[in-house]
């Protein structure tokens, strides 16, 4: 496509000077420069290139909203696992609605290659700012850290674990006057617990600086390797360099597997103790005793007042509804349909008469009446992808607080049963304690002569040992209606963990079905819109050819140049 120097509309490569001013057209190096895609967003300018496609500057033609479009390589789009990966990618985005993930509006395909159309973002990656500014203060990791925190409490909460959290993967961006706002990218190697798995067994997915234990030994990632690899980044964070970095690859793999991660304290000594415990369970080598996931690694934080807090929250929330920017790059679209019929006053009827003219009018009109239809289409669109972003939103918020109760819970009742099983064992050893003094005091009744049994007065040893006969009875007791409270409990305790997993099962059942009910709606507007957008380009390239052909007078010429006629 090329593009007007003065108007900035775009029009087709075989078009060398602008038909609407006359002026001399600019060709692109980048074919993608210009094309519509979806029929709605109009590629500006390229952003950056990538191993697995081009990230594109972008503009809704309706919404006016400025957006990302990333074009794979058809080489990657062409491949059948790579194709399922990026659709995922754009479905589970767009199923997690949560400020500090990256928004995912659109999927679509140009030119045989898929096209993920998302938020806009400005700023850089926590890999690029380590690398322009070296270790970070303890505040502005832990801010970092508490976002993505929250990111991933998030995606957990339906189930979902990303599999590849690395520097490069958060964003930070300067938003509505909040420095280093997290959006976590990449859900490309996501998958949903349960679901389908596109990866053959065995096959390493992730960043082995970031990778954890058991995903190098081959077996299934979860919620707490995701936990890992953001342990490993919040080292780096703080430190500088990740925990098991190393010039050779089997180095960082041993390093995983194998050694036990130098305490940051030891390398920044103004680190909080409680913020380098919390940094050292999420780098525990066996998944059962790290956190299993991202609500249990918050709740912790916020216990020990390093969490995001509730007016921090709150704030980051609001930041992030914000209306979408709009403006900004500047680029024009004709309306065909009003063109010609404001140059129709002004051309002789000769020209009015003549075959170009009349198919550009002809095909004004038709392309007037299909940009109404999409517009329309357009609105409903929005309006249901609006209601389903505030349901998912709506829902994600109450199984994140399920989620937290959940996880406090499971805390009380792992620190209950601790206190149980001290109490058997204490139990048990007053009991044994008890058997060995009536085995004492029988032993010394019969070590006694038969003509002193009669009469003869208790010794001080049998006096303590009854004493302490009755003492841990006593205490058997205390500790037996101890026990029976700690049962009572703790069935409690469990009785609520289940009632809470069958309101979150609920709420993700819920979720699963109005995601199914907006897609249905969305696509069958999305088909539509589909179908008459080829039609739009060909009408629109009439159009302007028509236009290129058609003489005006000089009148015309004039005022659409702006000079006094």
């Amino acid at each position: 496509m090329k593009q007007c120097r003065q108007c900035s509309n775009f029009f087709p490569d075989d078009f060398n000077v602008c038909p609407v001013d006359s002026t001399d057209l600019i060709g692109s190096e980048d074919k993608f420069i210009g094309k519509i895609v979806a029929g709605c967003y109009r590629i500006l300018s390229r952003i950056g290139k990538g191993g697995m496609g081009t990230v594109y500057q972008a503009k809704h033609r309706y919404l006016e909203r400025e957006v990302a479009v990333k074009v794979l390589k058809p080489s990657v789009s062409g491949d059948i696992e790579h194709r399922k990966r990026i659709i995922r990618e754009a479905k589970i985005c767009a199923s997690i609605e949560h400020p500090n993930i990256v928004k995912v509006y659109d999927l679509a395909s140009l030119e045989g290659s898929i096209c993920l159309v998302m938020e806009l973002l400005e700023g850089l990656t926590l890999k690029e700012m380590l690398i322009r500014e070296g270790a970070l203060n303890t505040e502005r990791a832990r801010k970092i850290m508490a976002m993505t925190a929250e990111a991933l409490s998030r995606a957990h909460s339906f189930d979902i674990v990303h599999r590849d959290i690395k520097p490069g993967n958060i964003f930070l961006t300067h938003h509505r006057g909040i420095p280093d706002f997290v959006k976590l990218l990449d859900f490309g190697i996501a998958f949903t617990i349960g679901g389908s798995r596109l990866t053959k067994e065995g096959m390493l997915l992730g960043t082995p600086p970031y990778i954890s234990p058991e995903q190098i030994q081959g077996q299934q990632a979860t919620e707490s390797s995701d936990v890992y690899a953001l342990g490993c980044v919040v080292y780096e964070m703080l430190s500088g360099k990740s925990p098991f970095a190393a010039q050779r690859l089997e180095d960082v793999i041993r390093g995983h597997l194998f050694t036990d991660p130098q305490p940051i304290t030891a390398i920044r000594p103004d680190v909080p103790p409680e913020l380098n415990a919390i940094i050292m369970k999420m780098l525990q080598k066996d998944p059962k005793a790290r956190y299993q996931d991202a609500f249990e690694l918050l709740d912790d934080m916020t216990t020990a007042g390093l969490g995001t807090a509730e007016a921090e929250r709150d704030a980051l929330t609001r930041a992030s509804e914000q209306p979408v920017k709009e403006g900004g790059h500047r680029a024009s679209e004709i309306e065909w349909n009003q063109y010609f019929t404001r140059i129709a006053d002004d051309i002789d009827e000769d020209t009015a008469q003549t075959m170009e003219f009349r198919q550009g009018l002809q095909a004004a009109e038709e392309l007037g009446s299909i940009e109404s239809e999409m517009k329309k289409l357009v609105a409903e669109m929005e309006d249901i992808e609006n209601r389903r972003r505030e349901y998912q939103k709506n829902i994600g918020v109450a199984v994140d607080s399920l989620e937290m109760d959940l996880s406090r819970l499971r805390k009380e009742l792992g620190r209950e049963r601790m206190e149980y099983l001290s109490i058997i064992s204490e139990r048990e050893y007053l009991i044994e304690k008890t058997r060995e003094a009536e085995a004492r005091l029988a032993g010394l009744a019969s070590a006694r002569p038969q003509a002193q049994q009669v009469g003869k007065a208790v010794d001080d040893t049998e006096v303590a040992l009854l004493i302490q006969m009755g003492e841990a009875g006593k205490r058997i007791v205390e500790v037996k209606e101890k026990e029976k409270l700690l049962n009572q409990q703790r069935e409690e305790a469990k009785a609520q963990i289940e009632d809470l997993k069958f309101q979150i099962v609920q709420l993700n059942n819920r979720h699963l079905e109005l995601k199914g009910e907006y897609s249905e709606k969305y696509e069958q507007c999305r088909s539509r819109l589909d179908e008459i957008s080829a039609r739009g380009e060909a009408l629109r390239k009439m159009a302007a050819m028509a236009a290129s052909r058609v003489k005006l007078g000089d009148t015309t010429q004039k005022r659409k140049k702006g000079e006094a006629p």
